[in-house]
């Protein structure tokens, strides 16, 4: 997972980290993802889990070395 610390090594502060679509289309996008890698999107009430999905980045980028906090 090398991407973070050389990819945001030429980024200035101010600059945007990734360019995502608009908000409103990220779920969409997500859904669309997900049901195409055959993965079910909802939690148990039927909702995406937007939450689950930032400790499971967190947990990896942990596990590969790459998130540390200074």
């Amino acid at each position: 997972m090398g991407l973070p610390r050389s990819y945001f090594k030429s980024k200035d502060a101010s600059d945007v980290a990734f360019d995502l679509p608009h908000p409103c289309s990220i779920s969409r996008m997500l859904y669309s993802d997900l049901i195409a890698a055959g993965i079910d999107p909802a939690d148990g009430m039927g909702k995406l889990d937007f939450y689950s999905l930032h400790h499971t980045l967190g947990t990896m980028l942990a596990v590969s070395g790459e998130y540390t906090i200074d």
